[in-house]
This record gives C-alpha cells, sequence and structure tokens, in this order.
C-alpha cells in the first residue's frame, strides 16, 4: 500500500480515465475501434459542421483513405467502421 486510503487513488485514476475520455471526445489522442480489420486506432473531431474520424497514419485526405465523415461523431465513427467493411 502506499498510504493513501482506497477512496483517494480511486478519485485520482477515475480523474485520469476522465480527462482521457474528454481528449478522445475533443480528437486529441487516439481511441480504438473494432472492425472486420482488427483493431484500428483512430480519432474524432469537428470540422466545421461536420465530424471527422481519422485513423493511425493519416496525413491529409488527398493522401490517405482512412478517413470518414458524418454529420454527427456517432456518424462519423460509424462511416469509419463500416469503410472497413463491417
Amino acid at each position: 500500500m502506499d498510504g493513501m486510503p482506497h477512496g483517494n487513488r480511486w478519485g485520482e485514476r477515475n480523474n485520469g480515465w476522465e480527462l482521457a475520455d474528454e481528449m478522445i471526445k475533443e480528437g486529441k489522442i487516439f481511441s480504438e475501434i473494432h472492425t472486420a480489420s482488427g483493431m484500428q486506432e483512430f480519432k474524432c473531431m469537428q470540422d466545421g459542421d461536420a465530424w471527422c474520424c481519422v485513423g493511425s497514419g493519416f496525413v491529409n485526405l488527398q493522401e490517405s483513405n482512412n478517413y470518414a465523415f458524418g454529420d454527427t461523431r456517432k456518424q462519423a465513427m460509424d462511416s469509419f467502421v463500416a469503410s472497413f467493411g463491417i
């Protein structure tokens, strides 16, 4: 034990998860999603009025094919997953 009460340790860990969730929602860090091709890293961010999900290794729209758009974050994620054959 590190001398920290159980509730404090849980609180610190929970705050870390909440921070990570927010960073994922803001498109600052990658998350993973299961696709027909296996696990794929992606991040999803707002682009004007639309949402865009991009995969790991994304360069730009002209050079990459691992992206998808949607009117909502969920639609963009669903389109991204569908692009892998689900």
